[in-house]
């Protein structure tokens, strides 16, 4: 992590500031990043939004899990949402023909090797306690604060049934 000294106009006094850099990837794709750069983006299904969004999706070559990679209507052409899930059904990873999801090879895990159906152990080993816990059903969500991106702020989500991750979300939060 690298620190970078920002200098901003404040009322008619400037004032010095820290912000603190970090890689906010995960699965190789990294937020902020332009959408043409992503090696990936070739390989991958290729849906656009009635608003203009970009979705991207697709499988490892292990089909035990899937890749999404989006913009949206505040960072058009730059990536604000990367989530990796355990597919939930047969079509989505196994199916055949038009109704499966393309296969590429990229690394299921965070940039701290956090990977799907890791524990709860693991994962607070990992990036300690969540800053929001939320239940829904079987389902558990643990939200941390993950760095800024683009003057925004990124949330690491990670997805938790049965004591185990089955979708970690790192994603900008949308303006106010």
């Amino acid at each position: 992590m690298a620190a970078l000294r920002s200098i901003s106009l404040v009322g008619t006094a400037l004032v010095a500031s820290t912000v603190l850099h970090q890689d906010i990837s995960m699965a190789n794709v990294t937020v902020g990043s332009p959408l043409e750069q992503l090696h990936l983006r070739r390989v991958l299904m290729k849906h656009q939004l009635p608003g203009g969004e970009t979705v991207l999706e697709g499988c490892n070559l292990e089909r035990t899990a899937v890749l999404t990679v989006s913009d949206d209507i505040w960072a058009k052409g730059f990536v604000a949402y990367v989530s990796l899930r355990i597919p939930d059904d047969q079509v989505s990873c196994r199916g055949i023909g038009s109704s499966a999801a393309p296969v590429a090879d990229f690394a299921a895990t965070t940039n701290q090797a956090v990977r799907l159906g890791d524990s709860t152990e693991r994962i607070r080993q990992v990036y300690g306690n969540p800053i929001a816990k939320r239940v829904i059903g079987d389902r558990e969500m643990w939200t941390y604060d993950h760095g800024i991106v683009m003057t925004r702020p990124v949330s690491l989500v990670i997805t938790l049934r049965g004591g185990r991750a089955t979708k970690i979300t790192l994603g900008m939060k949308p303006k106010r």
